[in-house]
């Protein structure tokens, strides 16, 4: 599994007072699971945050984000990626977790087993 550790601490100190997570093995990768929903997924020294669709085509619109492509010809819907975040500082990397931790908590929570 080839993620950032650095990173992936840095993100689990954000999600600390935001709530609960779960880490689960995703993408090659480590995502947290925010009411049982991957919401920031790291990856190398990049993020894949859950935006929904909306929130995808305004992120990639203002040129802040890409598509998340998690194979060469698909583009996975509600997904977006945020290269090289790991070099964003605490408070950008902190906006872009509550941006997609407030869209997961506009979805139903699924169980957590």
């Amino acid at each position: 599994m080839a993620f950032d550790a650095v990173l992936a601490e840095r993100l689990r100190d954000i999600f600390q007072p935001i709530g609960p997570v779960r880490e689960v093995r995703m993408f090659g990768g480590i995502a947290f699971m925010f009411h049982g929903h991957m919401c920031v997924c790291v990856r190398d020294e990049e993020i894949y945050v859950r935006l929904g669709q909306d929130g995808v085509s305004a992120a990639i619109a203002a040129g802040e984000a890409q598509a998340f492509r998690p194979t060469r010809n698909a583009t996975a819907i509600g997904l977006a990626t945020v290269p090289d975040a790991a070099s964003l500082d605490d408070e950008d990397l902190e906006a872009w977790v509550h941006r997609a931790a407030a869209f997961v908590r506009t979805l139903p929570p699924k169980p957590i087993s």
